[in-house]
């Protein structure tokens, strides 16, 4: 297929919506379509050029395309790579350097997708800086689905005269298939249905599906073929302006992937491709790859160094944007246009292969390398107390994103007529080390009922690392307060995260609550848990949530010891006015002993007292043992709340 100015046009549209997007351009909340409108295009054009070239051998059909998408791809993209890590290096703390260099492996190596869709559903990491090459996730993608489809249109070879019948069968039924499953995973695993190629690939197959019928599609009426793209931009620019809270991908992506189909069927002389065919659209859209590779390593940098101020961002943003023109003109473009790899295809993907191993050896190298000896001991000690977990932790009763189904989950004196239940987020579920050390001590048995991320508060939630309402939330917590009605302990102990700011959706529109209407809404679904449970006799108990600290605190740790928050706000959040909490529960407050003055600690007697910023290490909190045993002690069950 002869190459088209338009599609040039429609890469410099997508590329600059992800990047307006990335720098947090209003207006453009939905710029993230960018990528899916990318995927359309790649589908397309690989897919007619795999069926362009059936006359070849399957060893030489192999090697030929492997080899031809090495020398596209490769060389820049590992460059940039290199440099991100080189950045991280020089720029970055040394632990979040080190965490960068497992991501750039993962990268090099071509799983990127699946590497952050299992980080996006750990609680533990949502609040984390984000990976500079969190981008890469597309690029994996396409790498993966490049992989596979040259089998797959070789195995339409059987069909002989049949081939374009077969093909076309095919990637309807990899369209449908990866479509429908996409649906499931949203409302399974949103990271999955958003990362991961079962999930994307219907994008491609749709452009695919396009690019092999293009000879059909171009016997459409001119006007028809002329009018279509103009639909199939508005459809773009719809989603790249309204497209924000929303369960994405779901049906929302068929928006971007329509539209860009609609643009790719044009006709050659219609006003949508004479505008995006213009030669400043068809300059960027040349550069289109190396934009997108370059311009966002040093904006995620930035953003963490400088807690997201503007400025820095715009300044890092440009220096990437001339590292993006740069690697262009020096590295893509020469490599692209060289004779390299055409006779020899063979050498050309060995080549590839080599970068790979090479920059994928680096990056665990470097994750893998012992500390300076000036920053090990800290290293270390931040490394431990992310990894400071109870036993609920490894015994799988702290259920994660996707999980409805609890365990049982009971602890300490298992014969005891006394039962109290820890009830809540993983913001309850770092106590569970003294409660149940408590209840060993006194005689009751613990059931440890928590959720990633899923208050006790009756309120839906909506998920921003996911950007998908949390529907299993809301199940678990139903079979969690159906089971303590039907058989209700004597006691339990609720805790929740208080600051769901932007997490909470209104049940009636679905729509999530600003902070004021949050905080009500919350104290609200606070309300109504703890009417329900105390209506079954059972005493309740609300911790008040921890003070936390700042998202940079760890950045303090790796070079000094006196790391603290000021009170005021490490004490912020839903639960700071005491009139949050109910009046049939009682109250636990810790603050005065985590935050005895002004300004609240990040360590205690030298030791590191945060998972992260939001969470307490469960060493430090099983040092409340002697608190938690006095309530068992003090609660007498035939005496009504005070």
């Amino acid at each position: 297929m002869m190459r088209r100015a338009d599609i040039q046009g429609l890469r410099a549209f997508a590329v600059l919506s992800v990047i307006l997007y990335h720098v947090g351009m209003p207006g453009l909340s939905g710029g993230f379509v960018g990528v899916d409108v990318f995927f359309v295009i790649s589908g397309f054009l690989i897919t007619r050029n795999l069926y362009d070239r059936s006359d070849l051998s399957v060893l030489q059909y192999l090697m030929e395309f492997w080899g031809a998408r090495a020398k596209r791809l490769l060389p820049n993209g590992l460059l940039a790579l290199l440099f991100a890590l080189a950045a991280a290096i020089l720029l970055l703390p040394y632990y979040r350097a080190r965490d960068v260099s497992g991501d750039i492996a993962s990268a090099a190596a071509f799983y990127a997708n699946v590497h952050f869709a299992q980080a996006a559903v750990d609680y533990f990491r949502h609040d984390d800086p984000q990976s500079p090459v969190l981008h890469f996730w597309s690029l994996s993608v396409e790498e993966q689905f490049y992989f596979l489809l040259p089998f797959a249109m070789l195995l339409t070879r059987l069909a002989r005269r049949q081939r374009l019948l077969a093909i076309n069968a095919l990637l309807i039924a990899t369209i449908i298939f990866s479509f429908a499953w996409a649906q499931r995973a949203l409302h399974v695993s949103q990271p999955s249905a958003y990362f991961l190629l079962q999930d994307r690939m219907w994008q491609l197959a749709v452009g695919g599906l396009l690019g092999v019928n293009f000879g059909t599609v171009q016997r459409l009426p001119a006007g028809m073929r002329s009018t279509l793209p103009v639909l199939g931009v508005s459809l773009i620019a719809i989603a790249v302006v309204t497209y924000g809270s929303v369960d994405y991908p779901g049906v929302w992506a068929l928006a971007p992937t329509i539209g860009a189909s609609l643009v790719l069927m044009a006709d050659d002389a219609g006003p949508i491709q004479r505008l995006l065919g213009c030669r400043l659209a068809s300059w960027i859209g040349d550069r289109s790859y190396s934009l997108y590779l370059w311009h966002f390593p040093l904006l995620a940098i930035a953003a963490e160094r400088f807690d997201g101020a503007i400025g820095p961002r715009l300044f890092a943003l440009a220096v990437g944007l001339c590292l993006a023109l740069a690697a262009y003109q020096l590295v893509e473009r020469p490599i692209h246009r060289s004779s390299i790899g055409f006779r020899a295809p063979l050498r050309c993907l060995a080549a590839g292969v080599a970068g790979v191993a090479a920059v994928f050896a680096i990056g665990l190298g470097v994750g893998a390398a012992p500390p300076p000896l000036e920053v090990r001991v800290r290293t270390e000690a931040i490394e431990a107390a992310a990894h400071d977990f109870g036993r609920n932790y490894p015994d799988d009763c702290h259920l994660t994103f996707e999980q409805i189904d609890q365990p049982p989950c009971e602890y300490g004196d298992l014969s005891a007529s006394k039962t109290v239940v820890l009830f809540g987020d993983s913001h309850a579920a770092q106590w569970f080390n003294p409660l149940v050390a408590a209840a060993v001590r006194t005689g009751w048995k613990v059931k440890a009922w928590t959720k990633t991320s899923c208050p006790a508060a009756d309120v839906d939630i909506w998920y921003p690392p996911s950007k998908a309402t949390y529907t299993q939330c809301q199940i678990w917590r139903s079979k969690i307060l159906a089971a303590m009605i039907k058989d209700p302990p004597s006691a339990i102990i609720i805790g929740d995260y208080s600051r769901y700011f932007g997490w909470i959706e209104d049940r009636r529109t679905g729509a999530v609550l600003d902070d004021d209407q949050a905080a009500t809404d919350y104290k609200d679904g606070l309300d109504r848990t703890v009417s329900k449970l105390a209506a079954s006799g059972a005493k309740i108990f609300v911790i008040r949530d921890n003070p936390m600290m700042t998202p940079k605190y760890l950045d303090c740790l790796a070079y000094e010891n006196d790391c603290a928050t000021p009170q005021r706000q490490a004490l912020a959040g839903m639960d700071a006015d005491p009139s949050v909490f109910p009046a049939q529960a009682r109250v636990i407050d810790f603050s005065e002993e985590i935050c005895p003055d002004a300004n609240c600690p990040a360590t205690k007697d030298g030791k590191i007292i945060y998972q992260d910023n939001l969470h307490l290490a469960a060493s430090y909190t099983a040092t409340f043992e002697p608190e938690f045993e006095n309530i068992l002690k003090s609660l007498k069950l035939s005496q009504p709340l005070p």
